[in-house]
């Protein structure tokens, strides 16, 4: 899979998440998805970079060789798949997606939530 494919994959499904922001940072080579400018994901030529528990990474890191502790971010939070040797299912990719659009989205305040889903709607 390479890094375009991998986008195909993941845009759809946060499109129509509220707040969701997909774009090319240049200075680190990479598409950045986040919401009100935090980020929940980075997919560039090499990793796809997403936030989860430390539990769940701990778990992650543990039974999948190409998960590794997230490249440049804090290790605790954030995990990176090598994607040329990922062999999660689309379904699982888009799965930790989503997991780590909540994970940032439940550490908005109470009033950015509520801005969020008024602008969607």
């Amino acid at each position: 899979m390479t890094e375009q494919e991998l986008l195909a994959v993941l845009e759809p499904a946060v499109a129509d998440l509220a707040g969701v922001k997909i774009y090319w940072k240049s200075e680190w080579a990479a598409y950045r998805f986040d919401i009100l400018d935090k980020m929940f994901a980075m997919v560039s030529t090499t990793y796809f970079t997403f936030k989860n528990s430390p539990e769940q990474n701990d778990i992650l890191r543990s039974a999948y060789p190409f998960v590794i502790p997230g490249y440049y971010m804090n290790k605790t939070h954030w995990n990176s798949i090598v994607i040329s040797e990922n062999q999660f299912s689309e379904q699982e990719l888009t799965a930790l997606l989503l997991e780590s659009y909540q994970k940032v989205f439940e550490k908005l305040t109470k009033k950015q939530k509520n801005q969020l889903l008024e602008d969607k709607q």
